[in-house]
């Protein structure tokens, strides 16, 4: 490949719209376009390199992982030192079984479990580095997980945790939200986790109308009130 030629990120790489991905005369697939010498992305994506053709994938809907994140996750395989976990993002994560020799994770996973961690490290070059060291974090055992769009995890949670807030006191349900689009949800009742599916997938259909609290709040009082006078 000609000097005047580079390729600034390693394949696969996740890359943002108007970053430089690359610099020289490259044949232009669909996601980039050339500002004078410059190969730009134009949407959110995987940076896709075949031969000396550059494009990106784009990721509309996906979860990007950034560090301080809490997620919720699958342990889907398993190594000598780590777990691997399916995080819905373009890249698993990768949680060590002893982030520190004197710390041990808290206890040993299955595969196929789910877990609550925090990203701790992630460069875009690499899988993210979790851990599931502190409050809240570690397996989740039992309970449902519920998908949102990761873009409307914010209003699921509400101004300083006021709407998750209320739907615990409602509801008295065990509530994890993980910044990746997943909720994990825990009633005693089968019928109250119905009513609180149900008002969750209300806050992320309606996330963009104003006073969706009161009448998230409303909704979950009839609901809740028709179950207890039934049971």
């Amino acid at each position: 490949m000609p000097s005047s030629r580079k390729i600034l990120f390693e394949n696969r790489s996740i890359v943002v719209p108007g970053e430089v991905v690359a610099i020289g005369n490259y044949k232009l697939s669909t996601g980039v376009f050339r500002e004078r010498d410059a190969v730009k992305a134009s949407k959110v994506g995987l940076l896709d390199v075949k031969g000396d053709k550059i494009g990106v994938i784009p990721l509309e809907g996906s979860y990007i992982p950034s560090v301080g994140d809490e997620v919720i996750g699958k342990v889907i395989d398993e190594g000598v030192n780590m777990y691997l976990v399916e995080i819905k993002a373009p890249y698993n994560g990768v949680l060590l079984k002893k982030i520190q020799p004197d710390k041990p994770t808290k206890g040993e996973l299955r595969i196929g479990e789910t877990v609550m961690a925090k990203i701790i490290r992630f460069d875009r070059g690499a899988n993210p580095l979790l851990s599931i060291d502190g409050p809240g974090l570690g397996p989740l055992r039992k309970g449902m997980i519920l998908e949102v769009e990761p873009s409307k995890v914010p209003r699921i949670i509400g101004k300083k945790g006021s709407m998750i807030k209320m739907l615990k006191e409602l509801t008295g349900c065990d509530i994890r939200v993980g910044r990746n689009g997943l909720v994990w949800v825990s009633c005693k009742d089968p019928r109250i986790l119905a009513v609180l599916a149900k008002a969750i997938r209300k806050i992320e259909l309606e996330s963009h109308v104003s006073g969706l609290s009161d009448r998230v709040k409303a909704m979950l009082e009839e609901e809740l009130t028709k179950v207890r006078e039934g049971s």
